[in-house]
Protein backbone atom coordinates (compact mmCIF):
# COMPACT_ATOMS: atom_id res chain seq x y z
CA UNK A 1 0.00 0.00 0.00
CA UNK A 2 1.30 3.59 -0.76
CA UNK A 3 1.39 5.79 1.78
CA UNK A 4 1.13 9.12 0.20
CA UNK A 5 2.85 11.87 2.93
CA UNK A 6 1.51 15.47 3.54
CA UNK A 7 4.85 16.60 4.21
CA UNK A 8 6.25 19.10 1.64
CA UNK A 9 9.64 19.13 3.36
CA UNK A 10 12.29 16.72 1.76
CA UNK A 11 12.77 13.22 4.03
CA UNK A 12 16.65 13.19 4.13
CA UNK A 13 16.99 9.43 5.22
CA UNK A 14 20.55 9.16 5.48
CA UNK A 15 22.79 6.62 7.72
CA UNK A 16 25.72 8.91 6.78
CA UNK A 17 26.46 11.54 9.55
CA UNK A 18 25.99 15.18 8.23
CA UNK A 19 26.91 16.95 11.51
CA UNK A 20 30.41 15.06 12.21
CA UNK A 21 33.65 15.01 10.15
CA UNK A 22 35.26 12.42 10.68
CA UNK A 23 39.43 11.39 9.94
CA UNK A 24 41.17 9.01 8.32
CA UNK A 25 44.65 8.30 8.26
CA UNK A 26 43.67 7.53 4.16
CA UNK A 27 41.19 9.73 3.16
CA UNK A 28 38.77 12.46 4.98
CA UNK A 29 34.79 10.66 5.16
CA UNK A 30 33.16 13.57 2.94
CA UNK A 31 29.23 13.52 4.37
CA UNK A 32 26.21 15.46 2.21
CA UNK A 33 27.15 18.70 4.00
CA UNK A 34 30.23 18.93 2.20
CA UNK A 35 29.08 18.33 -1.10
CA UNK A 36 27.05 21.24 -0.27
CA UNK A 37 29.63 23.01 0.12
CA UNK A 38 31.04 22.47 -2.78
CA UNK A 39 28.63 23.20 -4.75
CA UNK A 40 27.63 26.50 -2.91
CA UNK A 41 31.47 27.37 -3.53
CA UNK A 42 31.99 26.63 -7.32
CA UNK A 43 28.70 27.32 -8.80
CA UNK A 44 29.21 31.47 -8.44
CA UNK A 45 32.40 30.17 -10.59
CA UNK A 46 30.33 28.82 -13.41
CA UNK A 47 28.72 31.61 -14.41
CA UNK A 48 29.98 33.33 -17.88
CA UNK A 49 30.08 36.96 -16.94
CA UNK A 50 29.66 37.84 -20.37
CA UNK A 51 26.84 36.06 -20.49
CA UNK A 52 25.75 35.92 -17.28
CA UNK A 53 24.49 32.12 -17.51
CA UNK A 54 26.08 29.07 -16.34
CA UNK A 55 29.14 27.28 -18.18
CA UNK A 56 29.58 23.96 -20.15
CA UNK A 57 31.82 22.53 -17.37
CA UNK A 58 35.04 23.47 -16.03
CA UNK A 59 37.81 21.08 -16.25
CA UNK A 60 40.85 20.11 -14.10
CA UNK A 61 43.19 21.92 -16.67
CA UNK A 62 40.83 24.79 -17.46
CA UNK A 63 39.14 26.36 -14.45
CA UNK A 64 37.57 29.58 -17.04
CA UNK A 65 33.54 29.23 -17.13
CA UNK A 66 33.29 28.97 -20.79
CA UNK A 67 29.84 29.56 -22.61
CA UNK A 68 28.09 26.19 -24.26
CA UNK A 69 25.14 27.46 -26.35
CA UNK A 70 24.12 24.27 -25.91
CA UNK A 71 24.32 23.10 -23.08
CA UNK A 72 24.17 26.95 -20.79
CA UNK A 73 20.37 27.34 -20.96
CA UNK A 74 19.34 23.86 -19.82
CA UNK A 75 22.11 23.50 -17.09
CA UNK A 76 21.22 27.13 -16.03
CA UNK A 77 17.77 26.37 -15.40
CA UNK A 78 18.58 23.07 -12.71
CA UNK A 79 21.66 25.40 -11.05
CA UNK A 80 18.99 27.98 -9.84
CA UNK A 81 16.26 25.34 -9.13
CA UNK A 82 19.21 23.57 -6.91
CA UNK A 83 20.77 27.43 -5.80
CA UNK A 84 16.69 28.40 -5.07
CA UNK A 85 15.96 25.43 -2.84
CA UNK A 86 19.46 26.15 -1.17
CA UNK A 87 18.45 30.17 -0.29
CA UNK A 88 15.13 28.66 0.84
CA UNK A 89 17.21 25.85 3.50
CA UNK A 90 19.01 29.57 4.60
CA UNK A 91 22.10 28.68 3.04
CA UNK A 92 23.96 31.83 1.45
CA UNK A 93 23.95 32.14 -2.19
CA UNK A 94 25.94 34.58 -3.83
CA UNK A 95 24.04 34.78 -7.32
CA UNK A 96 21.44 36.77 -8.57
CA UNK A 97 19.16 34.39 -8.98
CA UNK A 98 16.04 36.35 -10.63
CA UNK A 99 18.74 38.49 -12.70
CA UNK A 100 20.52 35.11 -13.79
CA UNK A 101 16.85 33.82 -14.22
CA UNK A 102 15.61 36.85 -16.72
CA UNK A 103 18.66 36.01 -18.94
CA UNK A 104 16.62 32.64 -19.99
CA UNK A 105 14.31 34.73 -21.96
CA UNK A 106 16.86 35.29 -24.60
CA UNK A 107 16.41 31.11 -24.62
CA UNK A 108 12.73 30.61 -24.94
CA UNK A 109 12.71 29.46 -28.83
CA UNK A 110 15.34 26.48 -28.19
CA UNK A 111 13.36 25.09 -25.38
CA UNK A 112 12.83 21.83 -25.73
CA UNK A 113 9.39 20.34 -23.61
CA UNK A 114 11.40 19.02 -21.43
CA UNK A 115 13.33 22.24 -20.68
CA UNK A 116 10.03 24.17 -20.49
CA UNK A 117 8.85 21.37 -17.64
CA UNK A 118 12.01 22.37 -15.64
CA UNK A 119 11.33 26.00 -16.23
CA UNK A 120 7.94 25.69 -15.11
CA UNK A 121 9.00 24.23 -11.85
CA UNK A 122 11.68 26.47 -11.42
CA UNK A 123 9.20 29.98 -11.66
CA UNK A 124 7.08 28.35 -9.20
CA UNK A 125 10.52 28.49 -6.80
CA UNK A 126 11.23 32.30 -7.50
CA UNK A 127 7.44 33.08 -7.29
CA UNK A 128 5.40 32.80 -10.49
CA UNK A 129 7.11 35.20 -12.41
CA UNK A 130 6.53 33.80 -16.19
CA UNK A 131 4.50 30.61 -15.16
CA UNK A 132 1.49 31.82 -17.40
CA UNK A 133 3.67 32.68 -20.47
CA UNK A 134 5.35 29.11 -19.51
CA UNK A 135 2.67 26.80 -19.18
CA UNK A 136 0.77 28.39 -22.34
CA UNK A 137 3.75 27.51 -24.49
CA UNK A 138 4.47 23.94 -22.97
CA UNK A 139 0.93 23.50 -23.56
CA UNK A 140 0.78 24.49 -27.35
CA UNK A 141 4.17 22.67 -28.08
CA UNK A 142 2.96 19.31 -26.60
CA UNK A 143 -0.50 19.37 -28.32
CA UNK A 144 1.53 19.66 -31.58
CA UNK A 145 4.21 17.07 -30.79
CA UNK A 146 4.41 13.52 -31.29
CA UNK A 147 4.82 12.37 -27.57
CA UNK A 148 6.31 8.86 -29.12
CA UNK A 149 9.62 10.79 -30.43
CA UNK A 150 10.25 12.86 -26.94
CA UNK A 151 12.37 10.71 -24.50
CA UNK A 152 10.86 9.55 -21.20
CA UNK A 153 13.10 11.74 -19.61
CA UNK A 154 12.04 15.28 -20.70
CA UNK A 155 8.44 13.59 -20.60
CA UNK A 156 9.36 13.07 -16.99
CA UNK A 157 10.79 16.60 -16.36
CA UNK A 158 7.27 17.94 -17.88
CA UNK A 159 5.19 15.79 -15.47
CA UNK A 160 7.03 17.37 -12.71
CA UNK A 161 6.58 21.36 -14.01
CA UNK A 162 3.29 20.30 -14.50
CA UNK A 163 2.40 18.94 -10.76
CA UNK A 164 3.99 21.70 -9.27
CA UNK A 165 1.87 24.15 -11.38
CA UNK A 166 -1.22 22.54 -10.66
CA UNK A 167 -0.63 22.32 -6.76
CA UNK A 168 0.40 26.13 -6.79
CA UNK A 169 -2.90 26.63 -8.79
CA UNK A 170 -4.45 24.54 -5.84
CA UNK A 171 -5.44 21.81 -8.02
CA UNK A 172 -4.29 17.88 -7.90
CA UNK A 173 -4.24 17.55 -11.69
CA UNK A 174 -5.66 19.06 -15.07
CA UNK A 175 -6.44 17.10 -18.41
CA UNK A 176 -3.00 17.56 -20.06
CA UNK A 177 -1.49 16.27 -16.97
CA UNK A 178 -3.67 13.65 -16.09
CA UNK A 179 -3.15 12.84 -20.16
CA UNK A 180 0.49 12.92 -19.81
CA UNK A 181 0.49 10.25 -16.61
CA UNK A 182 -1.40 7.65 -18.17
CA UNK A 183 0.73 7.88 -21.09
CA UNK A 184 4.13 7.15 -19.11
CA UNK A 185 2.17 4.37 -17.12
CA UNK A 186 0.60 2.86 -20.05
CA UNK A 187 3.61 3.42 -22.92
CA UNK A 188 6.53 4.27 -21.17
CA UNK A 189 5.80 1.48 -18.36
CA UNK A 190 7.68 -1.83 -19.21
CA UNK A 191 7.08 -5.88 -17.65
CA UNK A 192 10.02 -5.52 -15.83
CA UNK A 193 9.37 -2.37 -13.73
CA UNK A 194 11.89 -0.05 -16.05
CA UNK A 195 10.79 2.82 -18.02
CA UNK A 196 11.11 2.38 -22.12
CA UNK A 197 13.38 5.04 -24.03
CA UNK A 198 10.98 6.44 -26.35
CA UNK A 199 7.49 5.64 -27.48
CA UNK A 200 8.67 3.50 -30.66
CA UNK A 201 11.29 2.57 -32.17
CA UNK A 202 14.68 0.23 -32.08
CA UNK A 203 16.32 2.43 -29.69
CA UNK A 204 12.76 2.46 -27.04
CA UNK A 205 14.06 -0.89 -25.39
CA UNK A 206 17.40 0.47 -24.31
CA UNK A 207 17.27 3.30 -22.18
CA UNK A 208 19.63 5.15 -19.75
CA UNK A 209 19.59 5.96 -15.94
CA UNK A 210 18.15 9.06 -16.39
CA UNK A 211 15.07 7.85 -18.08
CA UNK A 212 14.62 5.77 -15.19
CA UNK A 213 15.67 7.99 -11.93
CA UNK A 214 13.88 11.07 -13.34
CA UNK A 215 10.52 9.00 -13.96
CA UNK A 216 10.80 7.86 -10.54
CA UNK A 217 11.62 11.03 -8.99
CA UNK A 218 8.35 12.65 -11.41
CA UNK A 219 5.98 9.86 -10.21
CA UNK A 220 6.87 10.57 -7.08
CA UNK A 221 6.20 14.22 -6.80
CA UNK A 222 2.82 13.46 -8.35
CA UNK A 223 2.15 10.98 -5.74
CA UNK A 224 3.44 13.49 -2.89
CA UNK A 225 1.47 16.61 -4.03
CA UNK A 226 -1.70 14.96 -5.94
CA UNK A 227 -2.44 12.17 -3.93
CA UNK A 228 -1.95 9.78 -6.82
CA UNK A 229 -1.69 6.48 -5.41
CA UNK A 230 -0.98 4.96 -8.58
CA UNK A 231 1.42 7.07 -9.38
CA UNK A 232 3.47 6.17 -6.33
CA UNK A 233 3.12 2.59 -6.82
CA UNK A 234 4.92 2.78 -10.00
CA UNK A 235 7.41 4.75 -8.67
CA UNK A 236 8.18 1.93 -6.04
CA UNK A 237 8.09 -0.74 -8.09
CA UNK A 238 10.45 1.06 -10.62
CA UNK A 239 12.81 1.76 -7.70
CA UNK A 240 13.04 -1.63 -6.84
CA UNK A 241 13.78 -3.06 -9.71
CA UNK A 242 16.63 -0.40 -10.78
CA UNK A 243 17.97 -1.06 -7.39
CA UNK A 244 18.47 -4.70 -8.25
CA UNK A 245 20.83 -3.51 -11.17
CA UNK A 246 22.74 -1.41 -8.87
CA UNK A 247 26.49 -2.15 -8.89
CA UNK A 248 28.14 -4.01 -5.70
CA UNK A 249 30.57 -0.93 -5.39
CA UNK A 250 27.09 1.10 -5.38
CA UNK A 251 27.62 2.31 -8.87
CA UNK A 252 24.71 3.14 -11.02
CA UNK A 253 24.76 1.63 -14.36
CA UNK A 254 23.74 3.79 -17.51
CA UNK A 255 22.23 1.59 -20.37
CA UNK A 256 19.64 -0.83 -19.77
CA UNK A 257 17.93 -3.15 -21.99
CA UNK A 258 14.09 -3.44 -20.80
CA UNK A 259 13.10 -6.31 -22.77
CA UNK A 260 15.58 -8.45 -20.74
CA UNK A 261 15.48 -6.27 -17.32
CA UNK A 262 19.12 -6.56 -17.15
CA UNK A 263 22.16 -4.02 -17.77
CA UNK A 264 23.86 -3.28 -20.92
CA UNK A 265 26.67 -1.03 -20.38
CA UNK A 266 27.75 0.17 -17.16
CA UNK A 267 29.77 2.56 -18.00
CA UNK A 268 30.09 5.55 -18.50
CA UNK A 269 29.36 5.82 -14.66
CA UNK A 270 28.71 9.85 -13.58
CA UNK A 271 29.01 10.78 -10.34
CA UNK A 272 26.14 13.28 -10.71
CA UNK A 273 23.97 10.00 -10.44
CA UNK A 274 25.81 8.79 -7.18
CA UNK A 275 25.38 11.84 -5.32
CA UNK A 276 22.32 13.99 -6.65
CA UNK A 277 19.95 12.66 -9.22
CA UNK A 278 19.57 9.29 -7.34
CA UNK A 279 19.28 10.40 -3.95
CA UNK A 280 16.90 13.54 -5.54
CA UNK A 281 14.71 11.03 -6.44
CA UNK A 282 14.86 8.17 -3.81
CA UNK A 283 14.02 10.87 -1.30
CA UNK A 284 11.04 12.39 -2.98
CA UNK A 285 10.00 8.15 -3.53
CA UNK A 286 10.63 8.01 0.35
CA UNK A 287 8.29 11.46 1.32
CA UNK A 288 5.97 10.70 -1.16
CA UNK A 289 5.43 6.80 -0.35
CA UNK A 290 7.29 5.75 2.72
CA UNK A 291 9.88 3.78 0.81
CA UNK A 292 12.82 3.13 3.46
CA UNK A 293 15.60 3.99 0.32
CA UNK A 294 18.11 4.73 3.02
CA UNK A 295 20.42 1.67 1.98
CA UNK A 296 20.14 2.70 -1.74
CA UNK A 297 21.30 5.87 -1.38
CA UNK A 298 24.25 5.62 0.91
CA UNK A 299 25.57 2.43 -1.55
CA UNK A 300 25.38 4.96 -4.00
CA UNK A 301 27.25 7.62 -2.12
CA UNK A 302 29.99 5.50 -1.06
CA UNK A 303 31.15 4.68 -4.94
CA UNK A 304 32.57 8.73 -4.73
CA UNK A 305 34.97 8.19 -2.09
CA UNK A 306 37.20 5.42 -3.35
CA UNK A 307 34.86 2.28 -3.34
CA UNK A 308 34.60 2.55 -7.46
CA UNK A 309 36.19 0.84 -10.44
CA UNK A 310 39.46 2.63 -10.12
CA UNK A 311 39.67 3.04 -6.53
CA UNK A 312 39.44 6.62 -7.31
CA UNK A 313 38.37 9.79 -4.85
CA UNK A 314 36.10 11.69 -7.22
CA UNK A 315 36.14 14.78 -5.17
CA UNK A 316 38.96 17.43 -6.18
CA UNK A 317 38.67 19.89 -2.82
CA UNK A 318 41.39 22.02 -4.23
CA UNK A 319 39.77 22.58 -7.17
CA UNK A 320 36.15 22.76 -6.17
CA UNK A 321 34.92 20.15 -8.53
CA UNK A 322 33.58 16.40 -8.59
CA UNK A 323 34.48 14.69 -11.04
CA UNK A 324 32.31 13.73 -13.75
CA UNK A 325 32.25 10.20 -14.11
CA UNK A 326 34.44 6.75 -15.05
CA UNK A 327 34.34 5.67 -18.80
CA UNK A 328 35.62 3.39 -20.46
CA UNK A 329 38.84 4.81 -22.58
CA UNK A 330 37.97 6.10 -25.75
CA UNK A 331 39.34 3.66 -28.24
CA UNK A 332 36.81 0.97 -26.23
CA UNK A 333 33.94 2.74 -25.50
CA UNK A 334 31.93 2.84 -28.53
CA UNK A 335 32.56 -0.58 -29.71
CA UNK A 336 31.88 -1.90 -25.98
CA UNK A 337 28.47 -0.22 -26.63
CA UNK A 338 27.78 -1.46 -29.99
CA UNK A 339 28.75 -4.97 -29.09
CA UNK A 340 27.14 -5.18 -25.78
CA UNK A 341 24.10 -3.44 -27.07
CA UNK A 342 23.84 -6.52 -30.05
CA UNK A 343 24.62 -8.97 -27.72
CA UNK A 344 21.80 -8.01 -25.36
CA UNK A 345 19.31 -7.75 -28.55
CA UNK A 346 20.45 -11.15 -29.46
CA UNK A 347 19.25 -12.32 -25.69
CA UNK A 348 22.82 -12.88 -24.14
CA UNK A 349 23.86 -11.23 -21.56
CA UNK A 350 27.03 -9.53 -21.36
CA UNK A 351 28.65 -9.95 -17.80
CA UNK A 352 32.44 -9.46 -18.49
CA UNK A 353 33.95 -6.59 -15.83
CA UNK A 354 36.81 -4.52 -18.00
CA UNK A 355 40.29 -4.18 -16.47
CA UNK A 356 40.99 -1.09 -14.46
CA UNK A 357 43.37 -0.55 -17.35
CA UNK A 358 40.78 0.18 -19.74
CA UNK A 359 38.93 2.53 -17.61
CA UNK A 360 39.40 6.51 -16.70
CA UNK A 361 38.15 9.35 -15.20
CA UNK A 362 36.42 11.83 -16.68
CA UNK A 363 37.74 15.10 -14.63
CA UNK A 364 35.69 17.29 -15.63
CA UNK A 365 32.58 19.23 -13.54
CA UNK A 366 29.25 20.61 -14.96
CA UNK A 367 26.80 22.94 -13.29
CA UNK A 368 23.83 20.95 -12.90
CA UNK A 369 25.47 18.20 -11.39
CA UNK A 370 26.27 20.78 -8.46
CA UNK A 371 22.36 21.96 -9.09
CA UNK A 372 20.97 18.31 -8.72
CA UNK A 373 23.46 17.81 -5.52
CA UNK A 374 21.82 21.10 -3.95
CA UNK A 375 18.20 19.84 -4.89
CA UNK A 376 19.21 16.81 -3.22
CA UNK A 377 20.25 17.80 -0.15
CA UNK A 378 19.16 20.96 1.05
CA UNK A 379 15.80 21.13 3.11
CA UNK A 380 13.11 23.26 2.03
CA UNK A 381 10.04 24.18 -0.45
CA UNK A 382 9.55 20.79 -3.46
Amino acid sequence: MVVVSTQNQRVHKTGIDTRTKRESTKLRTQTPDDLVEIALKTLPRMIVPEANVFCGELHKHNLTPEYHRERSARYTIISLLGLARARASNHKVEIDLEGVYRKLNLYDSVFSPGDLGLQLWLDHRLGNIRAEAIINRLTSLLRTSDWHKIVTMELAWVLTGLTQHNHNAGREGDELTDSLVRYLLGNRSAACGLFYHLGNGIRRRFPNFASQIYTIHALSMRARLAWDKRSGERAIAAAQRLSTLQRANGGWPWLYDVAQGEVVEPFEIYSVHQDGMAPMAFHELSAATGMDTEKIVNRGLKWLYRENELAANMIDENNGLIYRSIRRKPTQARVSLYWRTLMSAAGVSPQREPRPSSLEINPTCRPYHLGWILEAWCEGDA
